[in-house]
């Protein structure tokens, strides 16, 4: 699993595989309903900066649960495509890069997205080494932005689909409210977190799953006994010094996802 396949399950970059416990295949027809009991690393430092403010612990945990979403998504061909935004250009000279939200996207505390939420969430992040070429962010319009950039880039929009670019309502309080599929029920610092399905997501066609419980240890065999016990029905596992644990056990099955869309 890779940046591309982040947001429908994971939202993040770190997972490289998914296993399960469970004879149904991958590749099975999706169908909504259950819980997804997932287990991850609790020593994987997220590969991205975090918000100021913001709960590490919280932000790991929300991310694999699937709470937050970034303007932009780089699909399993390889192709850029809209999430929060619906569209975007640059100028001529590939400095001014205009992005135009979706309308009727709505925070999960039910305040309405609009591009001073972007903006904000952009700037707080201009401290990222991947941000070092953006000159500022001005909103223009409700639902329009621009970013000037130092210097041109074509291939800038593909910066902003990283975990680390959420769009975030709130995002120097140390539980900011996104807008992905899952929406934030229950949350033990450190460890555990509840989403539940967010029944007025912009994006019908995710959060297949009623909800999704993430679990977090630092311990491989820890983990790997969530999974054998039937405490958890996957792990995310963003090393593959995991593998050599699982190969040896029959009910346990590994699997690369290219495409996790219907999660």
């Amino acid at each position: 699993m890779n940046l591309s396949t982040r947001r429908r399950l994971l939202k993040t970059g770190l997972a490289s595989a998914l296993v399960a416990a469970s004879g149904v295949p991958v590749t099975a027809s999706p169908r909504r309903g259950g819980c997804l009991r997932l287990a991850i690393d609790a020593q994987a430092m997220p590969l991205f900066r975090l918000p100021a403010g913001c709960d590490p612990a919280f932000a790991h945990l929300a991310t694999y649960a699937g709470v937050f979403e970034t303007l932009v998504e780089i699909a399993p061909d390889g192709m850029l495509r809209g999430e929060l935004a619906e569209h975007w250009h640059g100028s001529p000279d590939a400095r001014v890069w205009t992005f135009l939200l979706r309308d009727g996207v709505r925070f999960h505390d039910g305040a309405p997205l609009i591009a001073e939420h972007a903006a904000r969430s952009l700037e707080a992040q201009r401290g990222s080494w991947a941000l070092r070429n953006v000159a500022g962010v001005k909103v223009t319009d409700r639902l329009v932005f621009q970013v000037e950039l130092t210097t041109p880039d074509t291939g800038f929009p593909f910066i902003l689909g990283r975990p680390d670019f959420a769009i975030l309502s709130g995002s120097g309080r140390s539980m900011p409210q996104g807008t992905g599929p899952y929406r934030v029920a229950q949350y033990r610092v450190e460890d555990r977190l509840i989403a539940e399905r967010f029944e007025q997501s912009h994006n019908a066609g995710v959060g297949h799953f009623s909800s999704v419980e993430v679990l977090s240890s630092g311990a491989i065999d820890v983990r790997v006994q969530m999974l054998r016990s039937g405490r958890v029905d996957a792990l995310a596992e963003s090393t593959p010094f995991l593998l050599p644990h699982l190969f040896s056990v029959s009910d346990i099955q590994s699997r690369r996802i290219k495409d996790a869309r219907y999660l």
